[in-house]
């Protein structure tokens, strides 16, 4: 006898009240026979309640002695139904196991969708910084060559204020001279007579 808090896996099993139906005796009786070892079986307590398991294959290899003749009959049909049971487990389980294998595809197949997707974008922008920084190395050489322009205009500004002075100076003489010239025309008399 074996106890757990489950029914064992991998070996297949059959409640108490089957195996008593199967054996054609009392459940106690397929109760004793585990704790005696006479089958084996297994307890599965799940809080205060046990139950009862016998191993599928005991009810095969009972002795004919030890049921009736038509407890063979029963015996091969829940060994079979055991191993159907077991089968279609395994095919669940194997179903299931293809399922998630399919969603897990296709959720990797997003992923790679999202990141190809992400990867376009980053390559778009960088192109763009790409082109934002020639637009600003054009912009600076611009802003060099007109500031340039400014340094010479002002340059040459500079200068023609400089003529435009000399030129002032020079006819600030010339009225000059002009004043002192007209001055000696409209005087009446000699200029030599003038009191200085």
């Amino acid at each position: 006898m074996v106890m757990g808090s489950r029914a064992p896996r991998g070996r297949p099993v059959t409640g108490v009240r089957e195996a008593a139906r199967i054996l054609g005796c009392d459940m106690r009786t397929v109760r004793r026979r585990i704790e005696s070892g006479q089958l084996e079986g297994v307890v599965s307590s799940t809080g205060q309640r046990r139950r009862w398991f016998v191993y599928s294959d005991q009810l095969i290899a009972q002795p004919a002695g030890s049921r009736p003749a038509a407890g063979a009959d029963h015996g091969e049909i829940a060994a079979l139904r055991a191993e159907v049971a077991d089968l279609r487990a395994r095919a669940l389980a194997a179903e299931e196991g293809e399922r998630l294998l399919l969603a897990g595809h296709a959720t990797l197949r997003d992923a790679l969708r999202e990141s190809q997707s992400a990867l376009t974008a980053m390559l778009a922008a960088n192109e763009r910084m790409m082109l934002g920084t020639e637009g600003y190395r054009a912009a600076a050489d611009n802003y060099r060559h007109a500031a340039d322009q400014f340094r010479e205009g002002a340059t040459g500004y500079v200068q023609v204020v400089s003529q435009a002075q000399t030129t002032i100076n020079m006819l600030e003489g010339v009225l000059e001279q002009y004043s002192d010239t007209i001055a000696q025309h409209i005087t009446p008399g000699h200029p030599g007579q003038l009191d200085t």
